[in-house]
């Protein structure tokens, strides 16, 4: 109702620039408002995902499709291909949202520009079984790689957990990290994240494989 309000608003306003700048601050906190309840929806809900059978290397391709139109021409992204990977049963919807808030941590990690590098691989179910719970033979890891500032030990502890964000007020909700990890287990999968001060971060998401 209040964006409809706000566009019917900026129709009228168009020759009143103070006015129009009210609206569009307005309309932006209204789309930010928004942004925010649809991730708590989204923590919320404990809905079984939709699973299909899916391609990974489809599926990261039309992801980077999405990047490329949406984000700074300074951030180089790149996808290591690789279309021997097994299917994965996904809710596209949801594990397009859960990589994509990696995404955007990693590109606000980045305001000055850099490289984002997606790639994945199978990896045997025990040799990550020292560090989680794993109950498939086989898992597909697609790691997510960026060059920004990093992470020192104490944030990386708390990264998943909700509502926790080291951004300045307004710049950041803290829950897309957590809305991702709540997606990948629904998923039976797990993530893992390793990162250094100034050296980039890299998240793995283990996802069972067909």
């Amino acid at each position: 109702i209040i964006q409809g309000y706000m566009h019917l608003l900026s129709e009228r306003s168009t020759n009143d620039s103070e006015i129009a700048e009210i609206i569009n601050v307005i309309a932006n906190a209204t789309k930010r408002g928004t942004g925010l309840v649809q991730q708590l929806l989204t923590l919320a809900r404990k809905t079984q995902p939709q699973l299909q059978p899916t391609a990974v290397d489809a599926m990261l391709r039309e992801l980077l499709r999405l990047l490329d139109q949406t984000f700074p021409k300074n951030i180089e992204v790149n996808l290591v291909s690789n279309n021997q990977l097994p299917l994965i049963n996904v809710d596209l919807n949801q594990m397009t949202q859960a990589l994509l808030n990696i995404c955007i941590n990693a590109r606000d990690a980045m305001p000055n520009g850099g490289k984002l590098t997606f790639e994945a691989k199978v990896v045997d179910g025990q040799t990550v079984a020292d560090d989680h719970e794993t109950t498939a033979a086989r898992y597909v890891c697609i790691a997510i790689t960026d060059t920004g500032a990093g992470m020192d030990a104490d944030t990386q502890n708390r990264i998943f957990e909700p509502f926790f964000t080291t951004k300045p007020i307004g710049q950041g909700t803290g829950l897309g990290l957590s809305v991702t990890y709540g997606i990948v287990k629904t998923h039976d999968g797990f993530v893992k994240v390793d990162s250094k001060p100034t050296e980039g971060t890299t998240f793995r998401i283990y996802l069972p494989a067909r």
